[in-house]
């Protein structure tokens, strides 16, 4: 499971791992950039992994993140969970989701959060024609 935070947005850190992924690696992907402190990101658990995207502005940053995080994750991950750094709560839990990935093939899924005007699945769409 990972997120990205760039440009110093979406800072508030979690109270902790997300329920019911406990047992799951938490990861943020960063440029660290901006006034940002990952303090309370370490403090709840989450591995913090900062890297140099070299992108022009923080949204092509978090573009460049999530779409590119093969580059960034462990080798050793197998599937990869995008959720924006704002959600606080997924109710899937993780067995039925890799279920999915074993029978379908993906690598790695996006949670829809509704939370902003975006949705990860119009970025994806973006991401492919560009």
């Amino acid at each position: 499971m990972f997120t990205a935070l760039t440009g110093g947005y979406d800072a508030a850190a979690p109270e902790g791992k997300l329920a019911g992924w406990e047992r799951v690696r938490h990861i943020v992907l960063t440029d660290a950039g901006g006034p940002v402190s990952l303090v309370g990101w370490r403090r709840a658990g989450w591995e913090v992994r900062e890297v140099a995207t070299g992108a022009a502005t923080p949204r092509l940053a978090a573009k460049a993140l999530k779409f590119g995080a093969h580059l960034y994750l462990p080798a050793e991950a197998h599937f990869a969970l995008y959720v924006d750094a704002t959600v606080r709560a997924v109710s899937w839990r993780p067995a039925p989701l890799l279920e999915i990935c074993r029978r379908t093939g993906a690598l790695w899924l996006l949670t829809p959060h509704g939370l902003h005007a975006d949705d990860p699945y119009d970025e994806v769409g973006s991401k492919l024609v560009s």
